[in-house]
């Protein structure tokens, strides 16, 4: 948490072990949250996560928000009943926006930081969850959104988690903290949580016909169960 002293920032630095309060996960993509911090999300029961951004990009302007989560039989795509039966076991409530990811990105980011704001402000979380942006287009493009709520709510706890196709490459790492240290970010890294058997059983539960499918054939799969990475994002003092 921040407060402002003589124009100095202090922050308490996080303890997951401790857990993280009531806590929103920001996923670009359905199964992006569990893949990355589903240790975190098992520590954190009662969490929220909000799956951004429609599968398929869209070449139009537009950004329409849907929320999706499953309330009265609420019609849902092969994909989300994955989604559902993963976060129920971490015992996560999903929520779907489905926004269409758009090439014009100016455009997007506004409707992004705008439904991300409400999601914040109709679930009001002691921390937000979200990715630090390493890999994807589509994951810097909600990082993006996120940095820029993180700006306007100083007093939440934001945590980044880390793309888990990057775990051992610092390079990335190096370019995108030098960027952000340029905005006026610091990211102060956390000590992850021990690994668990619950997020193999929620990766389990997507099928074929998800989005998980094509991460869990990289190469490098097995990253996915390696600890995950974390860090406290706050503005340089």
């Amino acid at each position: 948490m921040w407060r402002d002293l003589d124009d100095a920032v202090v922050c308490e630095p996080t303890d997951l072990a401790r857990g993280i309060g009531r806590a929103l996960f920001v996923s670009p993509h359905v199964a992006d949250a569990v893949m990355l911090c589903a240790d975190l999300l098992a520590a954190n029961p009662s969490s929220r996560v909000v799956s951004v951004l429609d599968s398929v990009p869209s070449l139009t302007p537009t950004h329409v928000p849907v929320d999706r989560r499953l309330a009265g039989g609420a019609e849902t795509r092969a994909h989300d009943e994955d989604d559902l039966l993963a976060l129920f076991l971490l015992e996560a409530d999903p929520v779907w926006l489905d926004i269409q990811a758009s090439r014009y990105r100016p455009t997007v980011l506004a409707g992004l930081v705008e439904v991300l704001g409400e999601q914040i402000g109709q679930h009001a979380p002691d921390s937000i969850v979200f990715p630090l942006g390493l890999r994807r287009d589509d994951d810097r493009l909600v990082a993006e959104a996120c940095l820029d709520l993180c700006l306007t709510s100083p007093e939440r706890t934001w945590i980044a988690y880390g793309d888990a196709a990057t775990h051992g490459l610092a390079r990335p790492l190096a370019a995108r903290s030098h960027e952000l240290q340029a905005r006026g970010f610091a990211l102060d890294p956390l000590e992850p949580l021990p690994a668990g058997a619950q997020k193999r059983h929620a990766v389990a539960c997507y099928s074929d016909r998800s989005a998980v499918h094509a991460a869990s054939s990289e190469p490098r799969a097995e990253a996915y169960f390696e600890p995950e990475r974390y860090w406290q994002v706050r503005r340089a003092a």
